[in-house]
């Protein structure tokens, strides 16, 4: 063995070494995060014949199946996914732990398949970038992959959708086999609404490639996604999740204008690609002639565009996207000399990230377990008062699942069902009813309560009134409006962080990037009519901790901001 072949060989097994340590981490953090109230809770139930929140556990595979098809009845209808899901569920949760690790590790080989020239010597070292690039950028991490009902819907079966979309791409080259490729064809079958319609145009176009070749499974696939985009269509529950989620109902400009934004928003996101570039020695307008690049940019598009009839698009939905941006800068990097220096300064970042993420999962676990001792221990009992499981400070690497003060509220009820108990909420220090009761008796009392606040004037709403304290910052919205309007808040952070850099977007697109610090439990919100005019309270904890804060109205027709954004620059 030569001098470089030794260097090699310490390269691949260095790089095995870090892989190995980041599985070990990475399982690690599945074993902290808990199960958040929500879907979480549903699924280790069976899904009643009238309504969606059971009270009993599935014994059996005649439970599973019953509760399967109330499931397509009354809540949704991606059977496929859930079908697996509360099969997981039905095992300890290290389980579901080391399942789940295994499929984040899964992502990058499923999307280096398109690479079909990737040598031997190269494969470790590009796994390794692209393991850690998810690991570092993933566009909802919180949403999508450690919640147990995100990570089935948006990353177990995003396995499934890259593998054989990848399969399709390389078709012309490698035709696959027609097991894996029907199998494939049946587990997408019912994804979500942009995958199924990508999946369709692409199987669509293959088959017309390949009309001259006998290549009738494609036609067994397309078959089959058909007929999973009827099964969806046709469940009960399509007009009870219209009836809950709303529509739009401002129009089809304000409609254009919302998912414009949010596209804007997401390809910024997306932006995050082209870094991957930096790690190949290649000139990019080179591989842009590849019919592979093309085809996967056209699936991206398709992807995006679709979203466009749906009511809200949302980061968990744009996911699917995000890896098609990866698997078409990989497409491009085919055959190109990888930068070892780039990617160890990729494993440093890496390394890096996780040291900043490590507290916060730490944090979430204590959090569960003080609450999962309170929720044993009244099982069976009338009430549970519970600590706050978040703060208001948005990530998207971990998502904080917050009950409400209103026991009545959808995630309330689910804790309530699995533990039997008959209501659950937060305790009375820990939410804003007192304080808000305080702010809205002084008022009624006397009007001029509000001289103690600073005011600013809001133009089309009307003034905004702040007080500072120990607690946080009191924010009373005064308005002349009639009916009981939404208000959202999101927060600047300060200090030197990627919030700089929004700074420099419109202030439309820059409320989707900033803290939310609203009540995000709710749709409706408190308020007092004294005198023709309306007043709305907000506490915003960690005040101290933003430059300013953006207000504005908002809209769950339209899912969109409504009318004038107010800055409010904090001292």
């Amino acid at each position: 063995m030569n001098v470089e072949e030794k260097y090699n060989d310490k390269i691949k097994w260095g790089i095995g070494v870090i892989i190995l340590l980041f599985s070990i981490f990475l399982f690690y953090l599945n074993t902290l995060y808990p199960f958040f109230s929500g879907d979480d809770f549903i699924f280790q139930l069976q899904i009643p014949e009238d309504g969606i929140i059971g009270h009993e556990k599935i014994e059996s595979l005649s439970d599973l199946v019953r509760s399967q098809i109330n499931f397509y009845k009354n809540y949704h209808y991606r059977v496929i996914n859930h079908t697996l899901l509360q099969a997981v569920l039905l095992f300890p949760a290290w389980v579901f732990d080391l399942l789940n690790t295994l499929v984040f590790l899964a992502l990058p080989w499923v999307l280096l398949k398109t690479n079909t020239a990737l040598s031997k010597s190269a494969y470790l070292p590009t796994y390794l970038l692209v393991l850690l690039f998810i690991w570092i950028f993933h566009l909802n991490l919180g949403w999508c992959y450690f919640p147990v009902t995100g990570a089935l819907n948006y990353t177990w079966m995003l396995v499934t959708q890259l593998w054989y979309i990848a399969l399709l791409v390389n078709y012309a080259e490698k035709k696959p086999g027609t097991l894996i490729l029907i199998l494939l064809a049946f587990m997408n079958s019912m994804a979500n609404e942009n995958v199924c319609i990508v999946l369709f145009l692409l199987t669509v176009y293959t088959a017309i490639a390949q009309r001259k070749k006998n290549s009738w499974v494609l036609y067994v696939c397309l078959l089959i996604i058909i007929l999973g985009g009827v099964f969806m269509l046709s469940s009960p529950s399509i007009p009870k999740r219209l009836a809950t989620q709303g529509h739009r109902e401002a129009g089809l400009i304000s409609h254009l204008l919302e998912y414009g934004r949010r596209v804007s928003y997401y390809f910024f996101r997306y932006g995050s690609v082209l870094f991957l570039l930096l790690a190949y020695k290649l000139k990019p307008y080179t591989r842009l002639a590849s019919k592979k690049t093309w085809l996967l940019l056209a699936c991206l598009l398709a992807a995006t565009g679709s979203m466009i009839i749906v009511p809200l698009f949302e980061p968990r939905s744009a996911v699917f996207g995000f890896f098609l941006a990866i698997m078409v800068i990989l497409s491009m990097c085919t055959n190109s000399a990888l930068r070892l220096p780039v990617l160890y300064s990729f494993v440093v970042v890496g390394v890096l990230v996780g040291v900043q993420r490590l507290p916060e999962f730490l944090v979430q676990y204590d959090r569960h377990a003080v609450n999962d001792r309170v929720l044993e221990a009244q099982r069976g009992k009338e009430e549970a008062l519970l600590q706050r499981y978040c703060d208001n400070i948005y990530r998207d690497y971990i998502l904080c699942h917050e009950i409400s003060e209103d026991p009545a509220y959808f995630d309330n009820l689910t804790l309530a069902a699995f533990y039997d108990i008959d209501e659950v909420k937060l305790a009375p220090q820990l939410v804003d009813i007192e304080r808000r009761r305080i702010v809205f008796d002084s008022l009624s009392v006397n009007e001029r309560y509000l001289q103690l606040f600073n005011k600013s004037h809001w133009p089309t709403q009307g003034h905004i009134y702040t007080q500072s304290s120990e607690e946080g910052l009191d924010l009373i919205v005064s308005s002349e409006k009639q009916y009981e309007a939404f208000y959202i808040i999101r927060g600047c952070r300060r200090g030197l962080n990627k919030h700089k850099l929004y700074n420099l977007l419109p202030l439309r697109w820059r409320m989707f990037f900033l803290d939310f610090l609203e009540d995000t439990t709710k749709r409706s919100q408190e308020s007092l009519l004294i005198g023709g005019k309306r007043y709305h309270y907000d506490l915003i904890e960690n005040d101290h901790s933003y430059d300013y804060l953006l207000i504005s109205e908002y809209s769950f027709e339209d899912h969109a901001p409504v009318g004038k954004i107010m800055r409010l620059d904090l001292d």
